[in-house]
């Protein structure tokens, strides 16, 4: 029973959903979507990873999937499709779920084979036949969505540049220098890739607070002369 709902799910994707017709975003949105759904369905993953396959060999051709993903987890209003969902599941986000199930065995490498990430270790699962597939897959009883996403390129480095760059954009482009929005997002992305990581996205954001002090205190001598 399981085999012909993996077989026909897959059949359905590839003709409706892989195609060059199909934007990136609903692409991802449709991806976001499955695993919820199997996730409430099913008590492992290992159905979800066989059924997804062709998703992440096919999107991680598309060279607007990691800014797309991006976009979504920081609600930016340029990936509206997607940062509803994305957005959602970065403010669900708690310290045991920190991007650590897939990782680059090789962190020169952009694009990394996800059969080549080393899996984390398994959580509690009762049924032996859950077991058995869940070891041999590598995945954790109930999928995550953010880490999926991540493995579809096995390295949460691509995304933190991405970040880098999108950050840098907005605080160049701000006015008034607020960055109280970009300072909770961070605070959110710190949780799922770890505080090291995004060192440099902080200290561009603190450059920018220094700015509005100093700023601030020249326009009060100024406004006294």
């Amino acid at each position: 029973q399981h085999e012909q709902l993996i077989y026909e799910g897959k059949q359905q994707i590839r003709q409706r959903l892989l195609h060059a017709g199909a934007k990136t975003t609903d692409i991802l949105r449709f991806f976001v979507q499955l695993i919820r759904a199997i996730n409430v369905l099913y008590h492992h993953g290992g159905i979800l990873e066989r059924i997804c396959d062709d998703i992440k060999v096919y999107v991680r051709q598309r060279k607007d999937t990691v800014r797309d993903i991006v976009l979504g987890l920081i609600n930016d209003p340029q990936c509206e499709d997607l940062a509803d969902l994305l957005h959602e599941e970065l403010k669900s986000s708690n310290e045991d779920n920190t991007l650590t199930v897939y990782y680059s065995s090789d962190e020169e490498d952009s694009v990394v084979n996800p059969s080549q990430c080393k899996p984390s270790p398994l959580r509690h699962v009762s049924d032996p036949k859950a077991i058995d597939m869940v070891r041999i897959l590598g995945l954790s009883q109930k999928t995550d969505v953010i880490k999926m996403l991540v493995s579809i390129f096995g390295n949460k480095d691509l995304f933190i540049e991405e970040y880098r760059k999108i950050l840098a954009s907005k605080l160049l482009a701000t006015s008034n220098y607020d960055t109280a929005e970009e300072v909770v997002i961070l605070e959110l992305l710190k949780i799922r890739f770890g505080e090291s990581a995004l060192q440099p996205c902080e200290a561009m954001i603190k450059d920018i607070t220094e700015t509005k002090r100093i700023t601030s205190n020249i326009q009060q001598m100024v406004a006294k002369d």
